[in-house]
């Protein structure tokens, strides 16, 4: 009897050891951010979770200064009688070394890949293929080629000509271009999204710039480290630190009109998102209804097409005309009329008469 309550007993300590683990193994975990944050305010944001136990493990992150910090945190009756209150409390732990491991790869890749692509220019050539430039380079040296062409047609011009600052006269795009590389074409078409961020991601992985191959590969890791310490939720700590559907902020695309495109990549859903555009003369397309007078003008007439199709499909009517080919400069003028309307009238603001 007394060697069955002995085993009896050691059952029961391994059950309650067993039930101890399974307990800890299935503690919550939280996940913070919070960049540029003092060791202070790292710990309060560990303490400002609500848990739902009394028990919990807060992983908190400050990307900008490159520290993960984990804290065991623990909810506590507080006081006496009805006098009570919960307490929330936090203190630091010893992190997870494969999870910091994978955090300050992860936050050193990106930070050479951001930098790598503020220094570069993706060019989309008239036949659809890329050329990446050094984009001060290129903007110098587009500055240069368009006042060398404007000093010729400025000497044949009256005096007071209305000419194009430098760097935004827009070439003329070759007949064989296709107008899909031009920047409302991406504007309005997901297909074209879709192209312009494959073709950009693939630029990026073919010449290894801004270690974008790392880049990616330590996000794998991040999440491998993540799952490999038993945290189970391994996408919200990514989505968390803007890993996993994070974009690439600003990349700038040069297209065949001379314009420019800053895209962003949205991993999340493989699309190139673009928060501004150019075209060749300079002109930022609107990207919502304009609310201002805004004059447009056209040294060719690369994308005037274009443009009053994106207009007309922001409901803005469109009248008048550029007098057909005696005119060398065009420019579309749009105001918003007394009823809130808004209309865009065509003019020529350079006549080919004015050359002598």
């Amino acid at each position: 009897m007394e060697i069955q309550l002995k085993y009896i007993h050691i059952i029961l300590i391994t059950l309650g050891i067993i039930s101890f683990t399974k307990s800890a193994q299935a503690m919550q975990q939280y996940y913070f951010e919070c960049n540029g944050c003092t060791n202070s305010q790292m710990q309060l944001k560990a303490a400002g979770k609500w848990i739902a136990g009394w028990r919990a493990d807060a992983h908190v992150f400050n990307e900008e200064e490159k520290v993960y910090k984990k804290y065991r945190v623990y909810k506590q009756i507080m006081g006496q009688g009805e006098e009570t209150w919960t307490n929330i409390s936090a203190s630091m732990t010893t992190p997870n070394q494969q999870i910091l491991t994978a955090f300050e790869n992860l936050v050193d890749s990106k930070r050479i890949a951001l930098e790598a692509v503020k220094d570069v220019i993706l060019i989309i050539n008239s036949d659809g293929t890329f050329d990446v430039r050094n984009k001060n380079n290129y903007i110098q040296e587009k500055k240069y080629n368009e006042t060398q062409a404007a000093q010729v047609v400025r000497s044949k011009a009256k005096e007071g000509e209305d000419d194009f600052p430098p760097g935004c006269t827009a070439p003329a795009i070759p007949s064989t271009a296709d107008t899909s590389l031009l920047p409302i074409y991406y504007l309005t078409s997901a297909f074209g999204k879709a192209e312009l961020f494959n073709d950009i991601n693939n630029n990026f992985n073919q010449r290894s710039i801004g270690n974008w191959p790392k880049f990616f590969h330590d996000n794998k890791l991040f999440a491998e480290a993540l799952a490999a310490s038993d945290i189970p939720v391994a996408a919200q700590a990514g989505q968390l630190l803007r890993v996993f559907g994070k974009s690439a902020d600003n990349i700038q695309v040069g297209t065949p009109d001379g314009g420019t495109m800053s895209v962003s990549l949205n991993f999340s859903n493989e699309k190139a998102v673009i928060t501004e555009a150019f075209d060749g003369n300079c002109n930022e397309i609107p990207l919502s209804t304009p609310e201002t007078l805004i004059i447009f003008k056209f040294s060719q007439n690369n994308s005037v097409g274009q443009l009053e199709g994106w207009l007309g499909g922001m409901g803005i009517s469109i009248n008048g005309s550029y007098r057909g080919l005696v005119c060398r400069v065009r420019a579309l003028t749009c105001s918003t009329l007394p009823s809130g309307s808004i209309k865009c009238t065509r003019s020529c603001a350079v006549y080919f008469s004015t050359l002598q």
